[in-house]
């Protein structure tokens, strides 16, 4: 596709990568329902509802002590 000389071949190359998608999925943790997160340590950030995502607690994170000491 990224070497196309029209659009015929671009729409060509489009679909030849569909198919070789559909045909061999390039990997099954595309749908995987698990999520980890990480969060630095210069965030305190309170404990989610078990089976929440911690991003929904986002607003409450305070920075932590790290944080402050790293301004000054």
């Amino acid at each position: 596709m990224r070497y196309a000389a029209s659009d015929d071949d671009n729409l060509n190359g489009i679909t030849a990568f569909q198919q070789a998608v559909d045909d061999d999925p390039p990997a099954i943790f595309l749908a995987w329902m698990e999520r980890a997160r990480a969060v630095s340590k210069r965030f305190v950030v309170p404990a989610a509802e078990p089976g929440r995502d911690v991003l929904s607690t986002l607003r409450l994170w305070k920075p932590s002590g790290l944080a402050q000491q790293s301004r000054n």
